[in-house]
């Protein structure tokens, strides 16, 4: 199982460092972010130049398409994590399973079975309690930090603009995951064409990451450097350690404890060392989540 905890370590990883750059106000994160993505793209090419098997099109194109994807959803993760939180965001990022599990029941007939129809419920009430924003209550502020907070939570602009954000990074992260489901269909063996896929997500992340770091001409510091390299090597690790688990144990028994692990362990470093707090209404959807995890992995 240490393939399991080391999966789930790397893949807390990425969200703690953005929402760490969000507490530090020091370092511009979307200049790390493209570095993280040139990050992985390099560190992936040695493990494509070493596997056995022939690289396949279809897995560069999913590669491709959720390479895109990412690129594009990293700028609302930025949003999610600075206005509702890491731990929330995870929630979203997890439960972004259900697109593929739809769309599969349409294209390939994959019907959910009884607990995993349960899980779907589950999951749905739980992104309704996290994407949900009560109007906060009229309070006096503390100091000028926690006086800006409140004003920007209170605004009619964040009423709306907050569950649009959720959304629209629910459906991207979801669009990633339906390419990961794609591939095992379109190719005899997907975890071989694994490297492929991850080289060609990658570098087509890379490609308008160059773009816009050439765009906005800034200097890049040293911080911004090394907080970029070690997202990349997170994103990196997290799924070789992913496939090492998979070897070792069935997939029923692997997702759900990553996906649960990881959204234990973002919330728990989240509130103690970098001062999240959680409502009580987040907190009842962290754990409607994590139950609607397990359930949606049932065989």
């Amino acid at each position: 199982m240490i393939y399991l905890a080391l999966n789930i370590l790397f893949s807390s990883t990425f969200t703690l460092i953005i929402k760490w750059v969000h507490v530090r106000q020091r370092e511009d994160i979307v200049t790390v972010g493209p570095i993280n993505y040139l990050t992985a793209a390099g560190l992936i090419l040695p493990w494509f130049l070493s596997q056995t098997a022939s690289p396949e099109v279809n897995a560069a194109l999913c590669g491709a398409c959720m390479g895109a994807v990412y690129f594009i959803a990293f700028f609302f993760v930025i949003y999610a994590i600075k206005h509702v939180g890491a731990a929330a965001t995870t929630v979203v990022s997890s439960l972004s399973l259900l697109l593929p599990i739809v769309v599969a029941a349409f294209l390939w007939e994959e019907v959910p079975n009884t607990a995993q129809s349960i899980g779907i419920a589950c999951a749905v009430a739980a992104l309704a309690l996290i994407g949900v924003r009560r109007r906060p209550r009229t309070v006096k502020p503390i100091d000028a930090v926690q006086a800006k907070e409140t004003a920007d939570q209170s605004t009619p602009r964040s009423t709306w603009l907050i569950p649009v954000v959720l959304v629209a990074f629910f459906l991207l992260c979801g669009c990633s995951r339906l390419a990961q489901r794609t591939l095992q269909h379109v190719c005899e063996d997907g975890r071989a064409q694994m490297p492929t896929f991850l080289l060609a997500a990658f570098t087509t992340a890379s490609i308008p990451s160059i773009v816009l770091l050439i765009y906005r001409f800034k200097h890049i510091r040293p911080a911004e450097l090394g907080m970029g390299v070690a997202m990349g090597t997170a994103n990196i690790l997290q799924s070789h350690f992913i496939l090492a688990a998979l070897d070792s144990a069935e997939g029923y028994i692997v997702f759900p404890a990553s996906s649960s692990g990881g959204l234990i362990l973002t919330t728990l470093v989240a509130t103690s060392l970098l001062s999240e707090k959680i409502s009580r209404q987040t907190l009842i959807g962290i754990c409607v989540a994590v139950a609607a995890m397990v359930l949606l992995h049932a065989k």
